[in-house]
């Protein structure tokens, strides 16, 4: 049973009020046009049910007109509705008329009249699988509206029924109950499974999830948050998500292309985000919080990686690590501190790599920036800066002038770099007098360019801080 609509639509899982009465068969949602001039309750029911609901329906195919006493009352067109019946494909459709006895739905698929439909007009469905499982988007944007605050799952929820196309999505996004508001939802589970999250379409996906917190839960509960075996699950977004306590193995174990990660926190695992194998080429990351993991922060296998304007802490492995295949990565502005391990360590077989404005600083059992005997003409190594790392500031060669040069050998201790290295109340923005101030590159003709994620707050000269990370000042989680 798929959704049949050729447009725009939205759908909410969970529903309003107790959201008792959301259902696996409820259509759900509206349209995107109807769904923005209207309001919520216009096409759910107070506790997530339908706005009407009922049983031997008249159904006329000629009309493509569904009668019964009261059908039709509180109906709004474009709204989404659930139906079967005798001659009729059973699925999710657009109300495209109405009056208080009778709902129209000119695009439903049926090939005869008969005396009894189910129709149930609107209301939430009430899980994220079936919500994934009723929404192909390869000709249309899908909305998924994910208004349920926690839920505990006992299997992983699979991304392997429908994905979009090259110009449309499948887009889950977290919000509050009354679905207002962005909010993010928590995901999580006290069983032994694999994996919060199981992308296994084995093609594009083209999916985005905005707002959502993972939480593996721990040793003994889900080994991932996000998992993506297959080489071919392709085009994923993750935005202002929390990735959480997944122990066992990893936070995201990816082996598809072109996957992102927008303004993520992903912390206290057993690694951060371990991308690679066979795949995984396209690998973004940007304005992301990686920290207190017992592995690896990044650990990229594959061409085309881009790190940007990240903070990557307190991870037992290196901050960064480019194995593999990974020779030409953009590692551009990152703040990489107090990491087991190297800061940034890139591929002896490197070709093309930019590696400029980032800080490694304190960072034990490795240097600052390991090139691991690159050729310095193959690397853009530049305006980074490196400080009281336990093996120095790079493998080979003179760091200030390594690469394109412009360096900073810095002799600061990392507590009068940044605003606070205190654990648990890190904030990295520069310090003043901090040697990340106005030594980068200004590649944006500011004025002003400081080293690292976080630019100067305020004060000699510096500018607004251009980036907000999670659990940091201003951070996403509040």
């Amino acid at each position: 049973m798929a959704l049949q609509i050729a447009k725009d639509t939205f759908v909410a899982v969970g529903g309003l009020g107790t959201q008792a009465d959301a259902a696996l068969t409820n259509g759900g949602g509206a349209t995107k046009t109807a769904w923005e001039a209207g309001t919520p309750s216009n096409f759910i029911a107070a506790n997530g049910g339908p706005i009407t609901a009922d049983t031997t329906i008249t159904y006329t195919n000629s009309t493509t007109t569904f009668s019964k006493t009261g059908i039709g009352t509180g109906v709004t067109v474009g709204t989404l509705a659930f139906v079967s019946g005798t001659n009729i494909t059973t699925g999710i459709y657009e109300v495209t008329g109405q009056t208080n006895d009778t709902v129209v739905m000119a695009n439903i698929v049926a090939s005869g009249d008969n005396t009894d439909s189910v129709v149930n007009v609107g209301g939430a469905i009430s899980t994220l699988q079936r919500a994934l499982d009723d929404n192909d988007a390869a000709t249309q944007n899908r909305h998924i509206w994910y208004n349920v605050s926690s839920i505990t799952i006992t299997a992983p929820i699979d991304i392997d029924t429908f994905g979009g196309s090259s110009t449309t999505n499948v887009i889950v996004e977290g919000y509050n109950s009354t679905l207002t508001v962005e909010a993010q939802v928590t995901i999580t589970t006290n069983s032994d499974i694999s994996t919060l999250l199981n992308f296994a379409l084995t093609g594009d996906i083209y999916g985005i999830f905005r707002n959502l917190i993972l939480d593996a839960n721990g040793a003994g509960n889900a080994n991932q948050c996000v998992l993506s075996f297959g080489a071919s699950d392709d085009r994923v977004i993750f935005e202002n998500c929390l990735l959480e306590n997944a122990v066992d193995i990893a936070a995201v174990t990816i082996n598809g292309d072109f996957w992102s990660f927008l303004k993520c926190e992903i912390k206290e695992s057993g690694g951060g985000i371990i991308c690679g194998g066979t795949d995984c080429t396209f690998l973004t990351v940007i304005g992301c919080s990686i920290h207190d993991n017992s592995g690896e922060g990044i650990h990229a296998q594959q061409t085309f990686t881009n790190i940007i304007g990240s903070l990557i802490y307190d991870n037992a492995g290196d901050g960064i690590n480019c194995s593999g295949s990974c020779i030409d990565p953009v590692i551009i502005g990152n703040t990489v501190h107090g990491n087991t391990g190297d800061g940034i360590s890139a591929l002896a077989t490197s070709d093309n790599a930019f590696i400029m404005n980032n800080a490694c600083v304190g960072n034990t059992s490795g240097f600052g920036f390991n090139l691991n005997g690159a050729s310095p003409y193959k690397v853009s190594l530049g305006f980074n800066l490196s400080a009281g790392n336990s093996s120095g500031d790079i493998d080979a060669g003179t760091f200030a002038t390594a690469g394109i040069g412009s360096n900073q050998d810095s002799a600061q201790a990392a507590a009068d770099i940044f605003v606070s290295v205190t654990d648990g109340a890190e904030d990295f923005t520069p310090k003043t007098g901090s040697d990340l101030i106005n030594n980068g590159l200004d590649a944006a003709d500011t004025g002003n360019q400081d080293i690292g994620a976080i630019q100067e707050a305020s004060g000699g000269g510096g500018g607004a801080s251009i980036l907000v990370h999670p659990g940091m000042t201003g951070g996403m989680r509040g």
